[in-house]
Parts: structure tokens; C-alpha cells; sequence
């Protein structure tokens, strides 16, 4: 199995129309001898006469030094272990998109980002971003494609596997919600980009640079050496991303998902929980919803040494186990937040307006694609017993199933990568 990246740097060729091209990466994305993508791709092409002209950094920034949401990079200049140096302009501060300015001598945009599967994640984005920007100016975009880390979706008898969540409403824009996807998309970054085109009636020129050996009904497991180590700064080694879905949600709350700990999306708490109750109250919502959990729940205290809650003592729950190989991974993040809400009651507060660029909704919203979630949360806090409370959050896991399923069937088109499980007939 190769990333675009390796089979670019393998086979150099693959490139030949790319011209004078401009990168979108950050340091960590790398080949599998672990060299950078800047570095690989600019070693390569000054041989052959094509020129990297500049680079652009996603969220973060390039060198991934900015932990928080809507915490700004400003533009830089990129050394290279040549000496070279690149102009290096962010695409989080002042603008999110590439301006005309800097691609004047750019024939294409090269991005190689690792998407890590979940809605809620700015990288797709910020291709999205690009693509519009070069169907304006007539500009190639080129994605080297890299593997779903939470894995693609494919048809197992009757279902789409690794697709859920309710699909994100329209008029709940934000810098993460650019796409009418589900909550985990089951697509790659490729894919996606040939959905935005789709959807969005793009004229531009786009391609693929696949990852050779890939089979959509391949476990996480299996891709583990081409996944990165660090996709973002609290993304600290992969296993994180397949717990990301399951607490990123904590972003619109007030209870900590672990940020500031050596275990972010693996830990969840605040100090006005007691994680004994909380547990009790996990179990407790499982049976509500008809549900099982994809992941063991431990109790545990931690102390975040930045984000909410820092150097303060923290109750609440560690997550262990695999979850990107089960089917129940929304409804594990939706039974964790009505747990939250029976156990922690008023004490559970939703964060304050102003959350990746939309500053009229309630971020919780934002994340979660709709306020019926929120409204039926708030009702527990209230009641923990409230009938029509769980009846509708039940009511709501159906219709985001029914919405994920056929989601997939509609993106089965934009499919590049093949499976070896066939559907039944």
C-alpha cells in the first residue's frame, strides 16, 4: 500500500502536469521513511525543471504549533534543509482561501492533508477552499490521497459499513460544515473533493493521486503505517482519531475531552461531575437508546495542563478499545453527551456563540449538524426520566442512520477505491 505521496516520489511522472505548484500540508505529513512533503516534492521537481513556488498551511499552521480552535497563523517563510526559502501563507488567519495574488505564477495546487474521516474536521475545508479558488482562476488542484483512518464506507449484504450521523442542515455554516455529509463520512480526501465539485457545479481541473493497494473494506488496522502520527496538535499519534468522533462533540460543552492530557478524545470529565454517577449514567442511556457502546468505559480523574479546566482536577471517564471497527460510534457520542446532561443537570452549559467562523449559533449545533439534539439534551438536564426526552433522541438516532445509508448510496459514483466484500443482491 502507497500514499500519494510515495507513489508520486516513486514514479515522478505522475506529476508531469503540474507545471510550477504550490503545496497545502503541514510539517507531519510525510512519506513513509518519514520525510516531509515539502521537502520530498521540492528535492524531485527542481530536477525536472517544474518548480515549487510556494506553500500554504492549514489549520494550526504548518508547523502545528497553534493547539486551539480560532487561534490564527500568520504568514511565514518556509527554510527548506537546502537553504531554499518559500513564502508560507496560512489558510487559518485573515483568509481561509488562497488568494489570487499568491498563485499568479502557480499552474497547481498540490494538497496532501490527513483528513481523519469525521465532519468536524477542518482539513476537507479547507480543500473545499481551494477547489473554488482554482475554478475562479483555471487552475489544476491535485489530491495525494491518503487512507480514511476510521475507514471507507462499503456495502456488507444490505448496509453501508463506517457511515453514520444524520446529514449537516444547510443553514448551519461554519468552517466546519461546508459539506451536507454525515457525521463520519466514510470517504477520503479525494473523494470528498470530487463530491464539493459535484455538488457545487465546480468547473475546475481535478485529480487524484490514488493510494495503490487500497480496498475500501480494509481495516483501520491494516493501514496503520500510512497513517500519521500527528494529523494536528492534539492528534498526538493515530490512535486518537478513532476516538476523535467519539468526544469532539465535548467541543460545544463545557466538559473537557481531553485536551491538555496525554490522552485527548480518550478522556472526558470536569470537576463538577462525579465520574462514578457518570458511569452509572452511561449505562444507564445505552439501555434508553436501545444502543451498544464500541468502546469500555473506565472511571478517572485527570488534570489538563491547558484548555478548559487547566491544572484542575478533572472526574470522568476513559475510553479504551477499537472503536473505528464498530457501527455504533455516533451513538456512542450521543449516549455520552444525554449521560452528561442526566448526570451533570444544570451544571452542563453549552459553549458561548463563536465557534470556527459562524458566530449565530450554538456551537454544539455547529458540531452536530442540527439543534434537535441539543433540544432533547436540554430536556434531560432538566429530567433525567423525561420519556419524550429519550423517545426523541431515539427517534433522531433512526432518522441519522436512514440519513447516513442513503448518503452512501448516493456517493457510490465517487467511489475510487475498490471492495473486495460484494453487497448481496
Amino acid at each position: 500500500m502507497k500514499t500519494g505521496l510515495d507513489r508520486v516520489v516513486a514514479e515522478p511522472t505522475l506529476a508531469r502536469t503540474w507545471g510550477n505548484f504550490a503545496v497545502v500540508t503541514h510539517a507531519t505529513t510525510t512519506t513513509s521513511t518519514g520525510l516531509n512533503c515539502v521537502e520530498a516534492l521540492s528535492a524531485i521537481f527542481e530536477r525536472q525543471g517544474q518548480s515549487l513556488q510556494r506553500v500554504f498551511g492549514p489549520q494550526h499552521g504548518y508547523w502545528q504549533c497553534e493547539p486551539y480552535n480560532m487561534f490564527e497563523t500568520p504568514d511565514d517563510t518556509l527554510e527548506l534543509r537546502n537553504g531554499r526559502q518559500l513564502p508560507l501563507h496560512s489558510l487559518y488567519g485573515e483568509t481561509r482561501e488562497p488568494q489570487a495574488k499568491h498563485l499568479n505564477t502557480v499552474d497547481t495546487l498540490v494538497l496532501d492533508l490527513p483528513d481523519i474521516g469525521c465532519r468536524i474536521y477542518t482539513y476537507m475545508t479547507t480543500l473545499a477552499a481551494c477547489l473554488n479558488q482554482a475554478a475562479r482562476l483555471g487552475k489544476q488542484v491535485v489530491v495525494l490521497d491518503r487512507p480514511n483512518p476510521i475507514g471507507l464506507s462499503h456495502k456488507e449484504g444490505q448496509r453501508f459499513q463506517r457511515v453514520e450521523g444524520n446529514i449537516l442542515e444547510p443553514t448551519l455554516k461554519s468552517f466546519v460544515g461546508w459539506f451536507r455529509i454525515p457525521f463520519r463520512h466514510g470517504l477520503s480526501l479525494g473523494e470528498l473533493g470530487a463530491l464539493y465539485i459535484e455538488e457545487n457545479n465546480l468547473h475546475v481541473d481535478y485529480e487524484v493521486i490514488t493510494v495503490e493497494g487500497l480496498d475500501r473494506s480494509d481495516a483501520p488496522a491494516q493501514m496503520a503505517s500510512l497513517l500519521p502520527q500527528m494529523a494536528s496538535p492534539n492528534m498526538p499519534h493515530s490512535r486518537c482519531m478513532s476516538f476523535f468522533p467519539l468526544c469532539v462533540a465535548l467541543e460545544g460543552t463545557n466538559v473537557s475531552e481531553g485536551r491538555g492530557t496525554c490522552a485527548p478524545f480518550q478522556l472526558l470529565g470536569a470537576p463538577f461531575l462525579n465520574e462514578h454517577k457518570l458511569l452509572n449514567a452511561v449505562e444507564a442511556a445505552f439501555e434508553e437508546l436501545g444502543e451498544s457502546p464500541c468502546v469500555n468505559f473506565t472511571p478517572m480523574r485527570f488534570m489538563p495542563r491547558f484548555d478548559k479546566f487547566q491544572d484542575q482536577i478533572c472526574h470522568g471517564l476513559f475510553l479504551s478499545g477499537s472503536p473505528e471497527a464498530a457501527a455504533s460510534v455516533f451513538p456512542t457520542s450521543i449516549a455520552l453527551l444525554a449521560a452528561l446532561a442526566c448526570s451533570g443537570g444544570q451544571a452542563l452549559q453549552w459553549r458561548e456563540k463563536g465557534y470556527e467562523y459562524n458566530f449565530s449559533d450554538n456551537p454544539l449545533d455547529l458540531i452536530l449538524g442540527t439543534s434537535a439534539w441539543r433540544r432533547s439534551l436540554e430536556t434531560l438536564r432538566d429530567d433525567a426520566s423525561s420519556k419524550q426526552a429519550w423517545s426523541e433522541l431515539r427517534e433522531l438516532l433512526h432518522r441519522a442512520q436512514s440519513e447516513a445509508q442513503a448518503f452512501a448510496e448516493s456517493c457510490e459514483n465517487l467511489s475510487i477505491y475498490p471492495s473486495a466484500v460484494a453487497p448481496s443482491t
